[in-house]
């Protein structure tokens, strides 16, 4: 059964693929003015079609992909709407386009990543866990850190940094804390314990920010970082100065 399930996700992860990567040079053919014939989603016999001006839009029964089928494409032809006809740029502009926008997909799916799981901290905390140093002193969810060892922060990045250095030299910190309800402000010391992996915690989760915005930065970053891996990966194979068992893939 988990096998099967492997195959389809598999299945359907290779389709919106290959779906978006045809679906860039559908668009950028239309733009420059060449026909298409055809644009399909899957493979093999035919299930459902409809035209809808020059171009039928199809779905085949293997869902295996898709393919988009250019006017002058695998011909030269004197259409001046054909592929074989346009300028250079124009072609390059539509072989292009497919895996620009597979790449555009990785930025789009990497920010969601990065924003569903956070892209920084609040000085707010969102859990304490019971019976750690920070539950023992008397923190609760709601309470605002305002200032570490009496120092006040004006990112709670650094904040963060600023507790944990403080937990790890000290084995306590003193935290400025505003209460959630109250609004009373107190200095509370906490102490940290050691867990078995050596890093020290004092048992609070802080609330974290989801800025899309940030995400999509983010996210683009590490996208062309995979690409220029890939990219020196590829180019290490071909001089004969990397390994084909360092090559990782869904095959």
């Amino acid at each position: 059964m988990n096998i099967l399930i492997g195959i389809v996700v598999t299945l359907v992860i290779l389709g919106v693929l290959v779906i978006v990567h045809e679906g860039g040079h559908f668009v950028a053919a239309k733009a420059v003015g060449v026909r298409v014939n055809e644009f399909s989603m899957g493979m093999g016999p035919l299930f459902f079609s409809k035209k809808k001006g020059d171009t039928l839009y199809s779905v085949r029964l293997l869902p295996i992909g898709g393919f988009v089928a250019m006017h002058g494409e695998n011909e030269e032809s004197d259409d001046p709407r054909s592929f074989s006809s346009k300028p250079a740029w124009a072609k390059a502009l539509i072989l292009a386009a497919g895996p620009f926008m597979n790449f555009l997909l990785a930025v789009v799916i990497i920010a969601g990543l990065i924003t569903y799981g956070g892209t920084g901290i609040k000085p707010v905390v969102d859990y304490v866990t019971p019976d750690m140093p920070a539950y023992v002193a008397g923190i609760e969810a709601g309470d605002k850190v305002t200032a570490v060892n009496g120092v006040t922060y004006e990112d709670a990045d650094d904040m963060m940094e600023a507790i944990s250095e403080s937990g790890t030299s000290k084995g306590s910190v003193i935290l400025t804390v505003m209460d959630g309800e109250t609004n009373q402000v107190s200095d509370i010391n906490v102490d940290f314990v050691e867990a078995s992996n050596g890093r020290m915690y004092m048992g609070v989760t802080f609330d974290a920010k989801h800025n899309p915005f940030v995400g999509l930065i983010e996210g683009g970053k590490m996208a062309v970082n995979m690409e220029v891996e890939m990219v020196k990966m590829l180019s290490k194979l071909i001089t004969g100065h990397g390994s084909a068992d360092d090559v990782m893939g869904p095959v």
